[in-house]
């Protein structure tokens, strides 16, 4: 079983490449911008910190995420997505990280307090679905 423990075990290890709210100024757009998920997840392959041959949801492994869809032409396109930050003051690169300490356990709390509301949103929600299904039949 993994908790928040191990996760900020985890953070004191792993350099912090971005830097979007909490942590910075940055938004997820500016983010995407940046460089996304595709160069975040390519730096940390890189620098050994994410296995590249790791099932995943979605594709094949963790490399089929340094992609991203694009229109040319009215067709779809999958771009490799850029292997240097387009905003370094967003996302970073292994060599050059942000910081390299446990930065999770200062938001610890936070995130126990916005994952409990979370999950009774989603009950909420899912009672109220379930209400719609019983008064629809």
């Amino acid at each position: 079983k993994i908790d928040w423990n191990d996760m900020s075990e985890l953070s004191s290890v792993i350099p912090l490449l971005a830097k979007i709210y909490p942590n910075g100024e940055a938004d997820v757009n500016h983010f995407h911008a940046a460089g996304g998920t595709g160069f975040l997840f390519g730096e940390l392959m890189r620098g050994g910190y994410l296995h590249p041959d790791a099932n995943t949801v979605w594709g094949e492994s963790f490399i089929d995420y340094c992609v991203e869809p694009k229109l040319k032409g009215g067709n779809l396109h999958w771009d490799k997505t850029p292997t240097k930050s387009v905003d370094q003051s967003v996302l970073s690169c292994i060599e050059k990280p942000f910081e390299h300490e446990d930065i999770l356990s200062d938001y610890l709390e936070i995130i126990k307090n916005i994952t409990l509301n979370l999950l009774f949103y989603v009950a909420k929600l899912h009672r109220k679905s379930c209400l719609c299904i019983v008064k629809l039949a």
